[in-house]
């Protein structure tokens, strides 16, 4: 009789440097039952305004633009440091002081 032995597999993180996110507080959102970390990023090239955000499960980054809707990956994370692809990561986000 053979044995069915499957072994144990931790998830881990890839390496990674620490990344500090500031924001004002007026662009900081509440947590909501998928996402924390929330914060609203204006567009540097129109009036858009998208929702950046933290999957609470998978600790993967989102954005509400159509890039990364469409493809996973988009300029608003790259311009914070943060992966996208669904790739887990972790941020530290911090409330910006007022000028």
């Amino acid at each position: 009789m053979l044995s069915s032995y499957i072994p144990e597999r931790k998830l881990t993180m890839p390496q990674q440097q620490e990344i500090v996110i500031r924001q004002p507080q007026s662009a900081m959102l509440p947590n909501n039952k998928l996402y924390h970390n929330r914060f609203e990023i204006h567009s540097e090239t129109s009036d858009s305004v998208y929702i950046v955000a933290q999957n609470k499960d998978g600790l993967w980054w989102s954005c509400s633009c159509f890039g990364w809707i469409r493809h996973r990956h988009c300029k608003h994370l790259d311009a914070l440091g943060l992966p996208g692809h669904k790739v887990p990561f972790v941020a530290q986000l911090e409330t910006a002081p007022r000028p």
